[in-house]
């Protein structure tokens, strides 16, 4: 009986949860009394998660005792046998590390050729940039998957030529082979002609309808594809679509069934949530919008990808925006983000970006500004993948007056939308640099909106505009704007005033000097900051603790937070600390 007892974890599903629960709990309380025991963790976080590491002191003093008493030969085993585990639990960046530090080329190779076997969305291309290019040319012609990973890889990375080369590198390689090599050489070269950022949407109307014809003749077999890349939108996901909207309805009826059909389980519903967001942009009828994007949603949910439904949350989290229902915007994005954390943890970054837009619309900019410690760094190199969230921090960089942020972080922009074919970006670019511009006394603020609107007003996008509401009601107001169309014009005005109605305090700047802390609270909170305790705080300043958190309430009152890290956040805003 005993020993059914404790097999009955392994078989019983709803015992597991529990079980598992538990177990994740103890191992958070060690690494808590392991902090508290030393100084010999560092903690950070990443996609929400705390993640814990050896600080390098510590790391050196174990390497050492390790040299020490094992041989050479021994330590490299070891360093496999970790690479073996981390790769069966799915951890490819530590298994590439342990596996380099061993020198198994082979355990390297078959890792990253698994690794673009996946879409660049859901597989870490631009993560393991640096195992890739350091490839030998002659290795990576071994590979189908290589040569084809390569490509994306240098178009990602905006290497348009590089790209291109390794696209011949295949092609040349389909030529030579006969069977079952040349089809899937043939397959990835089709893939590449769909997928690749730099070459745009040009001819994949044809390309869609090829591939769909190979597919039922069962002579291709295509890899995976992604149309979101994680992010909220189809028509501004995988591609700029923005071309198709022009005629969405056509393209609806005649490649409703062969862009599904291609696509595979990333398919699901993606007509509909393609019309949804399409109408949505043109600032199409709400009943309508919000019918085409449910039924996608559902279409999604049976049999697709959790990336789809994203699509349809963030088509319904605006629609609900627009209409000055944020509260049921922040429940339907907190529902959602609950189902992601189980079934997609890679739409996370992008699902908490969405949830900083939200507190800049409502006003919390001290909120988003703490968001910008977990925001991609764009002083590092560019990574494309990340644009949904380098555009959110633009919004959070202008919220908090750190104007020529804003200009530098949209001019890397510019160059990537320009690289990239991406008319949507272009736009958004050119309407925030206007805001930022206009608000620094700059010139040419005039002639960055005209362009936008002339861009806007050839799609019929009123959103683009009516989105940044309260942020640019102000200039559409003042610059001498040239409207080709009245109606639209009177549109967007419309909506950008109901929008300044509902979020008067968007993307407004907070002034400095407008609250006036003591020296001591100035002491206190500088020290918080540093990451010292109430306790410390006491003995270092001669104070009780009970003084300590009388400042702190008193500091919270004024910066108009509820807590250490907001305060902290607040004050380096406005420039106290």
């Amino acid at each position: 009986m005993s020993e059914k007892k404790i097999q009955k974890p392994v078989v019983d599903e709803h015992y597991v949860r529990p079980q598992a629960a538990w177990e994740k709990m103890k191992a958070a309380r060690s690494m808590r009394q392991a902090q508290e025991t030393g100084n010999f963790l560092t903690e950070y976080r990443e996609n929400d998660q705390s993640i814990y590491e050896m600080r390098t002191p510590m790391k050196y003093s174990m390497r050492r005792r390790l040299a020490a008493k094992y041989s050479q030969d021994y330590i490299m085993e070891l360093y496999y046998s970790a690479g073996n585990s981390y790769e069966i639990a799915g951890n490819v960046r530590e298994a590439l590390k342990m596996y380099e530090t061993c020198h198994n080329d082979e355990g390297i190779s078959r890792l990253l050729i698994e690794n673009v076997r996946r879409n660049p969305a859901s597989g870490e291309y631009f993560e393991l940039r640096r195992y890739y290019l350091a490839l030998p040319e002659e290795k990576i012609k071994e590979s189908v998957e290589l040569m084809a990973g390569m490509s994306m890889l240098q178009s990602m990375l905006l290497n348009e030529e590089e790209s291109e080369r390794w696209y011949q590198e295949l092609a040349d390689y389909a030529k030579k082979k006969t069977g079952g090599q040349k089809r899937a050489a043939e397959s990835r070269l089709l893939y590449l002609d769909i997928g690749l950022p730099h070459r745009g949407i040009i001819r994949l109307t044809d390309l869609f309808k090829r591939a769909g014809v190979l597919l039922l003749d069962r002579k291709l077999v295509l890899p995976e594809f992604s149309v979101t890349s994680n992010l909220p939108s189809m028509m501004n996901g995988g591609k700029d679509f923005c071309e198709w909207s022009k005629k969405d309805k056509e393209l609806a009826k005649s490649l409703g069934k062969v862009v599904p059909f291609v696509l595979g389980k990333y398919g699901k519903g993606l007509v509909n949530l393609a019309l949804a967001e399409s109408f949505f942009e043109k600032g199409g009828d709400d009943y309508e919008v919000a019918t085409l994007a449910g039924s996608g949603r559902m279409q999604a949910e049976s049999g697709g990808k959790t990336e789809q439904i994203f699509v349809a949350v963030g088509i319904l989290t605006q629609l609900s925006i627009l209409n000055d229902r944020m509260e049921d915007a922040v429940d339907m994005l907190h529902s959602f983000r609950q189902v992601a954390e189980q079934e997609a943890p890679k739409l996370l970054p992008n699902i908490r970006a969405m949830s900083v837009r939200m507190d800049l619309y409502m006003g919390r900019i001290s909120e988003a500004y703490q968001w910008l410690e977990e925001a991609p760094d764009e002083d590092a190199e560019f990574n494309g993948l990340e644009r949904y969230r380098y555009l959110t921090k633009v919004r959070v960089y202008l919220a908090s007056g750190r104007r020529e942020k804003t200009l530098l972080l949209l001019d890397k922009m510019r160059f990537y939308a320009e690289k990239a074919h991406r008319t949507y970006i272009e736009m958004e670019v050119k309407i925030l640099a206007a805001i930022a511009m206009y608000r620094m006394g700059k010139d040419g603020w005039q002639e960055k909106l005209q362009e936008a609107v002339t861009k806007a007003e050839e799609y019929h996008f009123v959103r683009v505009l009516t989105k940044e509401g309260a942020a640019v009601l102000e200039l559409l107001k003042t610059a001498p704007l040239t409207w080709k169309d009245q109606s639209f014009k009177k549109q967007v005005m419309k909506e950008c005033e109901r929008m300044a109605e509902f979020y008067p305090s968007y993307l407004k700047e907070k002034q400095e000097g407008n609250v006036t802390l003591t020296d001591k609270a100035l002491k206190i909170l500088r020290m918080q900051a540093e990451g010292m305790s109430v306790e410390e705080i006491a003995r270092q300043l001669d104070l009780s603790k009970a003084g300590v958190k009388y400042y702190n309430q008193e500091t919270y009152k004024k910066l108009g937070v509820n807590n250490k890290a907001a305060a902290v956040a607040e004050a380096r805003n406005r420039r106290l600390i």
